[in-house]
C-alpha cells in the first residue's frame, strides 16, 4: 500500500472483536500480513491496568467463536501471521499451563531499549536491566542473554504474548513457517 512494506498488529479485548475482524477483513483486501494476539494482565504486577478487557474462563463462549473464526480466516488464505496454536491454546494460558518456551533473549538480533538507554530484559514486561545499550560488548551482550533467559523461568507461565509464542513457534516448526509463506506467496 503506497510503496510501503507494512504489517499490522492487533489486540483482541473482551469486547472490541467486531472491530478487529474490520481490520482482518482491511488486511485480506489490502494483501497485508497481520498478527493478532490476546490482550493478557500486565507480567509486572505493578503497573496493572483496566482488568474489564481481559479474557478469562468465564469467556469460554466468546473465545471459542474467537477462535473458530480466526482459524477459518486462516485457512481460507487470510495474511494471518500467528500459528493456528497460538489461538487454539488460549485456555491453556488461562490455566497457567507452562506449554510454551519463550525464545525473546535468544532471538538474534533482538534487543530492546528503553528511552533512557537501558536494554529491557522483555518487551512486556518493561523492566530496565542494568546495562545500557551503547556500552555492549561481545562480553556483555553473552552475560545480558544469560540473564534475560533466566528471568524468563519466573515470568512465562504470566505471559502470551503473540510475538514471543510466534517467534518461539516458528523456531521449533520451521515446516509451518515455510507453508505459512508460501501460501502467502501464491496467495
Amino acid at each position: 500500500m503506497y510503496g510501503m512494506h507494512y504489517r499490522l498488529n492487533a489486540v483482541l479485548y473482551k469486547d472490541n472483536f467486531d472491530e478487529k475482524k474490520k481490520l482482518i477483513n482491511f488486511a485480506k483486501y489490502n494483501n497485508t500480513q497481520i498478527s493478532i494476539g490476546y490482550a493478557v494482565p500486565p507480567v509486572d504486577k505493578i503497573n496493572p491496568s483496566n482488568k474489564d478487557i481481559y479474557f478469562s474462563h468465564q469467556d469460554k463462549e466468546k473465545l471459542q467463536e474467537i477462535i473458530n473464526y480466526l482459524l477459518l480466516k486462516i485457512n481460507t488464505g487470510y495474511p494471518i501471521i500467528d500459528p493456528d496454536s497460538y489461538f487454539e491454546n488460549i485456555f491453556r494460558f488461562l490455566n497457567r499451563e507452562r506449554f510454551w518456551e519463550c525464545n525473546y533473549p535468544t532471538r538474534y538480533g533482538w534487543i530492546n531499549i528503553a528511552p533512557n538507554g537501558k536494554i529491557r530484559s522483555c518487551t512486556k514486561k518493561m523492566d530496565e536491566m542494568d546495562i545500557n545499550f551503547l556500552e555492549l560488548d561481545t562480553n556483555s551482550i553473552k552475560k545480558t542473554r544469560k540473564q534475560m533467559k533466566k528471568n524468563l523461568k519466573i515470568c512465562n507461565a504470566e505471559c502470551y504474548s503473540n510475538c514471543a509464542y510466534d517467534s518461539s513457534y516458528y523456531v521449533h516448526n520451521k515446516f509451518q513457517l515455510a507453508k505459512k509463506i508460501i501460501s502467502r506467496l501464491s496467495g
